[in-house]
């Protein structure tokens, strides 16, 4: 769990499954703009994490089945890969909409993986007919080798020591306490979250905060700092017209039949519709720091469960918003912004490996991400409310719960700002790409942890190699970021130990 904008509770979700979070995420593939790569080489000190030296990395896992991005843009894509990248091929008819509205407004059609960012597209995702999580992709398709064994319903709790040298790790399994030695060194690849947890609780992290729950300190490093995540306001507009859907995911038999016997149908597809922008006041307007995203969903019918994540003190206004759109399938759009300011923390709340740790994403607290944040939303109305798009969606006609007095009924929306300003911190929600707590970055840096080799600094034989590593968040989904860090660095471990 972690606080959010107003102080209120939000969740944060990861994948504890084969395939981590790629088996329960959007599977929307993304990399971001090359310049922020450059920035994790030249500014935070990670040498050899320039753009040019880890695309091949990401080129190494694509596999990419549209033979129209993939010609349009051969340097940036390969099809060799393991990981199946494809595009939509039914995308429901008001995102088509919405993505000329972007062509009218001059917004180019782009391949936001190509070499620019600023424009539209139809996100490319990481399926084929069916998910490409990295276990379907890495494991599923070849015999295991000998030396892989994999462990199920494992809890891993703590590094083990012998001085500074990690030797193994303890883990939980079924009940029972076990733990597993390491000739060679320990890899963590735990999420943002869990490899601080497991750091700390093992003795590596800030030594002040350490020695308060009486933990030894091994190292004392900033593990928890520089939480990063894409702050995000989703808003609900109904369709005037169902032919401008694609027909609902029941399943019907129809459906399961499209998908077992073809792998085609509503059931293969994700669509989601992205138009990158440079939001005013960007001190790199080359480099877009804010997307609006569209995607089509079904609400529950149960108002109840749609009031869930709301103040319980609040749940009756609530019930009269979603009442008119309960059951419906609607169009959701999202304004993120996509380069934040902002830092978080994470902290242990006690010596248990499976207690939850408090959180703070600190989202909008520089006031940069917040007038971005909404600039970006009040960009989102003028697009529905001003444009010939405004005939295929309205939105609901209530205000927000507790933005009422701030509601603008004389003047449009987007220039109502008080009231934009109220529904980003009402119903601002996370991004749910939190990366950064173990900073990569030169080993000099008091703000890091791990140097460019992804190798834990003040211990030996453990290296961290997933998200967390991150110095700055990509302008992006982070799938795609994971998968060639994860590329990069097993490459490093075998280079390593070849030596």
């Amino acid at each position: 769990m972690g606080l959010g904008y107003n102080g209120a509770i939000l969740g944060s979700a990861e994948g504890d499954v084969l395939g981590g979070s790629s088996t329960i995420g959007d599977l929307l593939y993304s990399r971001g703009h090359r310049s922020i790569y450059d920035r994790w080489a030249n500014v935070y000190g990670a040498t050899g994490w320039n753009f040019n030296t880890v695309l091949p990395y990401f080129l190494r896992s694509e596999n990419n089945t549209s033979p129209q991005i993939v010609d349009g843009n051969p340097f940036y894509h390969s099809t060799t890969g393991p990981l199946k990248v494809s595009s939509i091929k039914n995308p429901d008819l008001i995102l088509t909409k919405l993505q000329h509205q972007f062509n009218v407004m001059g917004i180019p059609t782009v391949d936001i993986n190509g070499p620019t960012q600023l424009g539209t597209a139809m996100y490319q995702i990481t399926a084929d007919g069916v998910r490409y999580s990295s276990a379907t992709a890495f494991l599923d398709p070849n015999p295991y080798p000998e030396n892989l064994h994999i462990l199920s319903n494992v809890f891993v709790g703590y590094v083990l020591f012998d001085g500074r040298r990690a030797i193994g790790v303890s883990y939980d399994q079924d009940g029972v306490k076990k733990s597993v030695n390491a000739r060679r060194e320990v890899i963590a690849s735990l999420s943002t979250y869990g490899d601080a947890v497991l750091l700390m609780l093992s003795g590596v992290g800030p030594s002040d905060h350490l020695r308060s729950f009486n933990i030894s300190v091994l190292a004392d490093l900033p593990v928890g700092n520089n939480v990063q995540d894409h702050p995000a306001v989703t808003h609900f507009y109904e369709i005037v017209n169902n032919s401008l859907l694609n027909d609902p995911v029941g399943p019907t038999v129809q459906q399961l039949y499209q998908f077992y016997a073809t792998n085609s149908g509503p059931l293969t597809e994700n669509p989601h519709l992205v138009a990158y922008f440079s939001v005013p006041g960007n001190a790199e307007p080359q480099v877009p720091n804010g997307i609006i995203s569209a995607q089509t969903m079904t609400l529950s019918s149960n108002l109840s469960e749609l009031v869930l994540p709301f103040p319980s003190t609040m749940q009756n206004q609530w019930r009269q918003y979603f009442a008119p759109i309960a059951g419906k399938t609607v169009l959701a759009l999202t304004s993120a912004l996509m380069r934040p300011y902002s830092r978080g923390t994470m902290r242990l709340t006690s010596t248990d490996p499976k207690g939850y740790p408090l959180i703070d994403p600190n989202y909008l607290a520089d006031q940069r991400d917040q007038m971005s944040l909404n600039k970006l939303t009040e960009m989102l109305f003028y697009l529905t409310q001003e444009t010939e798009f405004a005939k295929y969606a309205k939105p609901v006609s209530m205000p927000v719960p507790g933005c009422e007095k701030f509601y603008c009924s004389e003047i449009p929306l987007y220039l109502c700002h008080d009231y934009v300003q109220c529904i980003v911190r009402q119903i601002g929600r996370e991004g749910r790409h939190q990366v950064g707590t173990c900073r990569m970055g030169a080993v000099s840096r008091d703000d890091t942890v791990v140097d460019e080799k992804l190798r834990v600094k003040g211990v030996d034989r453990l290296r961290i190699i997933d998200v967390s590593i991150i110095p700055e968040i990509p302008n992006s989904e982070t799938l795609a970021a994971a998968y060639m860090i994860g590329e990069y660095g097993a490459q490093m471990v075998i280079d390593d130990n070849r030596q």
